[in-house]
């Protein structure tokens, strides 16, 4: 395009100035809307992407079939890796790594809790882990060496170069030398290792596990060569464990490194999904809201076109042809689109710290990104396109001879179009403003179930050093204090899954029925603690001894050892080792799946394997003079380990993070979307109330009031705006009964929700009209008249 079509666009955009801002603003704020979901997106479709193997990198899950239904489980047992790399032909490598709660590390007075893992060497062939001091093939030379982060260098040494052969100490019990620094993990990788020693160690502190196909401790990885068969590796695979143990309903599977993030959803044994679904919706949210912002630009074009009729006019005279006069309209509406594209990137510059913080990343616009650089062009081009194809064709056909007679022109179709694009805005609007809603319902509604336990005032802390030795003594000085009231511990946290078996039988159990419980190792004030409910029998007496035998089991554990009482019934393992006694029943409570039903779980007294202790505030005291009560205790009674606490309401909260984050990103998009909806509005009721100037003008002179032009100006819009509400209605029921259809703990969809919704965009569209409107009406009606 020459510089005079620049020139004349920019003098054409600066004479309708108001209506030129309207559309480059809004197209902006869509261009920005879309700019930071896409940016979102790319993250979560990048996740792992560090990882330079990662489409030949599997983890193994298992298969378990209980009940009729299959489970699926993330751990394996230890032998299973060996297994794997000696047995199966196409298995490039294989590598274990275990699991772990934070462990404190020690250097001096510093003492931090880092997470990490015990792992084979073959970890730093497989992953891609930066080493910027040392080198993978000798970095588990030795047996009580360590390789840790650049940010773990930095808190204990100062710098990556200092750490090499220096010692830390692990758990106040063991040095190791560091033989290795590598880069940080970006946000972005599942794998979120601060340190790794050798697997070895690992082995020696559980030597049991070496040989044992039934438990499952850690996770397994294997890679597979680059021209391997994956289906061929997953039929041997899968019949690894059955062959050591015919009985076994367990099979082992490989899942991709590629859904780690984005499809680590099963349902009876069927990959279903997971935060793709969501990826995908925001997707097309993001393409709606440029959509809309479009609309805007087509609206005011069309709705100006009068304006213009004698530029086309003379244009034509001139001998422009309708093929040149298209060209030149699009063009104009992709420079818009340009700059639109421009003064988003600034929004988005400026929103960005705080989309951040609602999305827990360190996102940024990447402009040095070619793929970016060469998105935004393509946004521009195709919102350029799509804007202003619609109003290039409309003003192209106008003819000159009735724009030079001043034959009004016609322009039914152009209004019915009009009229049409404003209702698809609003439709899309209100759609989203009920989604918003029943997604909140939805979250709330799982979180206030009753989850059978209080978790208000209740504070959390990993068993560590001498806590579970000296537990008595440490629940009577923390009861002393004046702030706690009770004090237990348990084998797990009381949210996740935890330690279970099927290895239990009772009299009555159909010997054909495999079924999983769940065991908790716990101290006998455990049920008070928690503020779990015994609906039946009794809770564990104080002196331990006398319960050794005895267990309590849930509700859900009682109704399946059949008609009456479960108290006073036995409990033994099918081997035959141990016969437990249930003395009473306790209320079922949520863990692990936070919408499915509650699974059986039995409780047994058993300090030795307590991993988390359980503290319950007293409400007579303030949580901060309480936890600093409990700190000095515990700093008293565990020296060695610094003080730290989770509230199991904030855990339990935790649970919900995906749902309360698509429920934000929700809000915020959908008034987004209103907004720029009601910025098109608002052109289109200024530019209606300046082509009725005249006719508001003699109305006035008439005694018209006021309320009456108000009414008159508003009354089109209105009618639009419900007939919007009318088409999302049903259209917003379906996606969201769709939605509610992947959780078994669900709202009903409430009537009530689509009423709030839809007078709120009748309210908000009435907000917008009338600003226009009331302008209008009071206008002096000699002036409009002497104008005109």
């Amino acid at each position: 395009m020459s510089g005079n079509f620049f020139t004349t666009t920019l003098r054409s955009l600066w004479r309708n100035k108001a209506y030129s801002s309207l559309n480059i603003f809004g197209l902006a704020i869509g261009v920005a809307c879309a700019g930071l979901i896409f940016l979102w997106m790319e993250d979560e479709v990048e996740y792992d992407s560090v990882h330079l193997k990662k489409d030949e990198l599997y983890r193994v899950l298992e298969h378990q079939t209980y009940e009729g239904k299959v489970r699926t489980f993330w751990s394996t047992p230890v032998p299973l890796a060996e297994a794997v790399k000696a047995e199966i032909p196409g298995v490039a490598n294989v590598c274990r790594v275990s699991g772990s709660k934070p462990v404190l590390f020690t250097l001096g007075d510093k003492g931090i809790y880092e997470r990490g893992g015990y792992a084979d060497p073959s970890v730093f062939n497989m992953f891609t882990f930066q080493f910027v001091q040392g080198n993978p093939t000798n970095a588990f030379k030795e047996l009580y060496s360590i390789v840790i982060s650049e940010k773990m260098a930095g808190q204990f040494f100062g710098s990556s170069a200092n750490a090499m052969g220096k010692s830390i100490k692990l758990d106040t019990k063991q040095d190791y030398v560091v033989s290795g620094v590598v880069k940080d993990l970006p946000t972005n990788s599942t794998l979120q290792l601060e340190w790794l020693a050798p697997f070895e160690i690992y082995s020696k502190q559980f030597p049991e596990r070496l040989n044992n196909w039934g438990s499952n401790s850690l996770a397994t990885y294997i890679e597979l060569a680059p021209n391997a068969n994956k289906h061929s590796v997953n039929q041997q695979l899968g019949g690894m464990i059955k062959k050591r143990n015919p009985e076994t309903t367990t099979t082992p599977f490989l899942f991709s490194m590629n859904d780690w993030r984005l499809r680590d959803e099963f349902e009876d044994g069927k990959q279903v999904g997971g935060r793709i679904t969501y990826v995908r919706l925001f997707t097309v949210i993001a393409w709606i809201i440029l959509l809309i912002a479009c609309i805007n630009f087509m609206n005011l074009a069309t709705a100006r076109s009068e304006k213009r009729a004698r530029e086309v006019g003379v244009r034509k005279v001139l001998g422009a042809g309708k093929q040149r006069l298209i060209v030149r309209f699009i063009g104009e509406s992709i420079l818009m689109a340009i700059i639109a594209v421009a003064i988003g990137l600034f929004i988005i510059a400026l929103a960005l710290p705080a989309f951040n913080v609602l999305v827990e990343k360190q996102l940024t616009p990447g402009l040095n990104n070619p793929l970016h650089i060469t998105a935004l062009l393509v946004i521009a081009l195709l919102c350029g396109l799509v804007a202003g194809s619609y109003p290039a064709l409309y003003l192209s056909s106008f003819n000159p001879v009735y724009v030079f007679k001043g034959i009004r022109l016609k322009s039914g179709s152009a209004a019915f179009i009009r009229k049409g694009l404003v209702v698809v805005q609003f439709t899309v609007s209100i759609i989203l403003i009920i989604s918003t809603i029943i997604i909140y319902q939805q979250i709330q509604h799982v979180k206030n179930r009753d989850i059978g336990y209080d978790r208000n005032n209740l504070v959390a802390m990993d068993v560590r050093g001498n806590i579970a030795k000296n537990f008595a003594v440490i629940k009577d000085d923390l009861q002393k204090t004046g702030a706690v009231e009770n004090a237990a511990l348990n084998s797990f946290n009381v949210i996740d899954i935890g330690n279970n078996s099927s290895n239990f039988t009772w009299p009555g159990k159909d010997p054909n029925k495999t079924v999983l419980i769940s065991a908790r190792g716990v101290s006998p004030e455990f049920i008070a603690t928690a503020g779990m409910k015994v609906i039946e029998g009794r809770d564990f007496q104080k002196n331990a001894i006398a319960d050794s035998s005895n267990v309590l089991i849930t509700e859900t554990f009682a109704a399946m050892m059949g008609a009456g009482s479960a108290v006073g019934k036995t409990i033994s393992f099918e081997s035959g080792d141990g016969t437990f006694h249930v003395v009473g029943v306790v209320k079922n409570f949520i863990y692990g799946d936070m919408y499915a039903p509650s699974d059986p779980v039995m409780f047994f007294l058993n300090n030795d394997i307590a991993r988390t202790m359980y503290i319950r505030l007293s409400d007579r005291v303030s949580v901060e003079e309480a936890l600093t009560k409990i700190g000095t205790v515990m700093r008293k009674s565990n020296p060695a380990y610094p003080f730290e606490y989770h509230f199991v309401d904030d855990q339990f909260n935790d649970r919900f993070a995906s749902e309360a984050l698509i429920g934000k990103l929700s809000r915020v998009f959908a008034l987004l979307a209103i907004f720029i909806s009601c910025l098109g509005l608002f052109g289109l009721a200024a530019y209606t109330a300046e082509r009725r100037t005249r006719e508001i003008g003699i109305r006035k002179v008439l005694g018209a009031s006021v309320t009456s032009i108000t009414n008159l100006l508003s009354k089109e819009f209105l009618q639009l705006v419900l007939l919007s509400a009318l088409i999302s209605f049903p259209l917003a029921w379906w996606a969201m009964h769709q939605w509610l259809q992947s959780y078994s703990y669900r709202i009903s969809i409430e009537w009530w929700v689509f009423i709030v919704a839809g007078s709120l965009a009748v309210l908000i569209a009435l907000f917008t009209i009338s600003i226009q409107s009331v302008k209008a009406a009071l206008m002096n009606p000699i002036k409009s008249l002497r104008n005109e």
